[in-house]
């Protein structure tokens, strides 16, 4: 019996299931009360299905994915999570593992049933918010770098749950991370970057010191892999090591700012390979413009490049 299902465990059984399968399910062994299986529903949809002997709580579909809840018999009462999205297939699989999580090991039928429909309220807003397109490179490399930042960097010093509270960027704040006095803006950029765009006034200038991240990444093939160089790897890492519900939840809910469908596999599935990260420390006599100094003028949105030549006075150990 397996300890744990993860993202890439469970691609691996969706992927085995072979075409003259459609319409069936098979059982997972696992350490709950409930009957836990997983396969294709009749329209070749992936659709993960909880079985209970009494009827479960009453839940609401989603625009990506569909619950369906139905009587098969006498004390056989079915909720099936179904996958309507094709292309939110790694988001899919990391659900479903949090799913298998949040029912382990309990024995109560009821209990476990609650905890099912905890787990999942926490993860509808991820999958019922209207896309507003796919996500751009660039974004994509922006957010790798700040999960990348909070697993390698932030993590080693403060918990993750910590490290998911302090994350603003997607709260659009001017600064990425704030905790303990100061702050982090991070970037990542090529492996042959020679500057660093600052988006507005407000990621730099600040009453208290804080900390420019500078990551640099190399594009890679879809066959590289080192368990963190993907968005998708480590969102699954943080959720995964995340040790309390509220936590996740609001990793989650973070996520979720994106857009359900900008989430499909080819941003999740997109490499990098870090090469280098590199700390400056903001503060006096570091190059910026001052937003003060520019309000006096009448200005009110600037962006601007740094070289990072012109910071390396600044750099930290």
């Amino acid at each position: 019996m397996m300890e744990t299902i993860t993202m890439i465990e469970l691609e691996k059984l969706f992927n085995s299931i072979a075409a003259a399968e459609t319409g069936y399910q098979k059982k997972v062994e696992w350490p709950c009360a409930l009957g836990v299986y997983y396969g294709l529903n009749s329209e070749g949809r992936k659709r993960i299905s909880f079985l209970s002997s009494q009827p479960a709580p009453k839940l609401v579909a989603t625009r990506q994915l569909n619950v369906v809840q139905a009587r098969e018999g006498d004390f056989a009462y079915w909720t099936c999570f179904v996958l309507t999205e094709s292309k939110a297939n790694k988001v899919f699989y990391s659900f479903c593992s949090s799913l298998l999580d949040a029912v382990k090991n309990v024995s109560d039928e009821s209990e476990a049933a609650k905890r099912l429909k905890q787990r999942y309220l926490a993860w509808k807003s991820l999958f019922e918010r209207q896309s507003s397109g796919a996500l751009s490179r660039e974004v994509v490399q922006g957010l790798f770098g700040e999960l990348y930042f909070i697993k390698k960097v932030l993590a080693q010093t403060n918990g993750l749950s910590t490290c998911v509270k302090a994350w603003s960027g997607p709260d659009n704040a001017s600064k990425d991370f704030s905790l303990n006095g100061t702050w982090y803006e991070i970037k990542t950029v090529g492996v042959n970057s020679v500057s660093v765009k600052i988006n507005s006034l407000g990621q730099l200038c600040s009453t208290t010191d804080g900390h420019l991240v500078v990551i640099k990444a190399e594009l890679m093939s879809p066959e590289f892999s080192n368990g963190e160089s993907s968005v998708g790897e480590l969102f699954d890492y943080i959720l995964n090591n995340l040790n309390d519900e509220d936590s996740e939840k609001l990793f989650i809910s973070k996520m979720s700012s994106f857009g359900i469908n900008s989430f499909d596999d080819e941003c999740l599935s997109t490499k990098f390979d870090v090469k280098n990260v590199s700390s400056y420390k903001v503060g006096d006599g570091f190059p910026l413009i001052d937003a003060d100094e520019v309000g006096k003028h009448g200005i009110v949105d600037v962006s601007y490049s740094v070289l990072i030549s012109a910071i390396e006075p600044f750099k930290e150990d």
